[in-house]
């Protein structure tokens, strides 16, 4: 009996990885890859925009008509932490994000930045301001490139306007983001030290990709 009892925890330590260290399982060489991927519930989208109007002083060059690219991602299947039914809040944490490239340099949502940290809104019907409009937006910060530049914050607007307000069906997160649905959309960068605006510049979102 001690015999087949040692030679089925060989058999199952060879299939299983039983007795593995500190009693957790082995992966066999060969086998596949269990893992979950860490990303694998995230949509992710790609955007490039032309940017068209700038105000102040950038530490780093910006012009009319220069190329704004970037990334950002999101978790789907947040819940809304907004109470109004037309208005959505959906705040990302890791390793949901949004990049941003503007010449060399690298903006980084940060979901745990100081300030707003990276959430996705969605505004149904809004008639806050008319017309009444869909809008889909997120905001975001970096206090690391903020403080690169000696400045308290730098923050990032997406935004895409839908001012015939057909291109939401309430305010959960779209499942598709189709620039064609929207009759604007925005890219807006703004930095700040004090209470002082330090510069500020808008690009027109020119394409959107989704990734996945």
């Amino acid at each position: 009996m001690l015999l087949k009892l040692i030679l089925l925890c060989l058999f199952l330590a060879t299939m299983f990885g039983c007795g593995g260290q500190d009693g957790q399982n082995t992966a066999v060489a060969g086998s596949p890859d269990t893992t979950p991927i860490k990303n694998a519930t995230l949509s992710e989208y790609q955007f490039a925009a032309t940017v068209e109007g700038k105000m102040g002083n950038t530490p780093f060059p910006v012009a009319i008509g220069d190329t704004v690219t970037g990334t950002f991602s999101f978790d789907p299947k947040l819940v809304d932490n907004f109470i109004l039914p037309t208005q959505g809040g959906y705040f990302q944490s890791p390793p949901a994000t949004a990049q941003v490239n503007i010449g060399s340099v690298i903006f980084n949502a940060d979901p745990d930045d100081k300030w707003l940290g990276y959430v996705l809104r969605v505004n149904d019907n809004d008639a806050s301001v008319a017309p009444t409009r869909d809008e889909f937006s997120w905001d975001a910060d970096d206090s690391a490139l903020a403080a690169s530049f000696g400045l308290d914050r730098v923050s990032v607007t997406f935004s895409l306007t839908d001012l015939t307000a057909t291109a939401l069906n309430g305010d959960a997160i779209p499942t598709n983001i189709n620039l064609d649905d929207y009759t604007s959309g925005y890219l807006y960068i703004s930095a700040s030290k004090g209470n002082a605006a330090s510069f500020y510049f808008y690009s027109k979102i020119k394409s959107i990709i989704k990734l996945r």
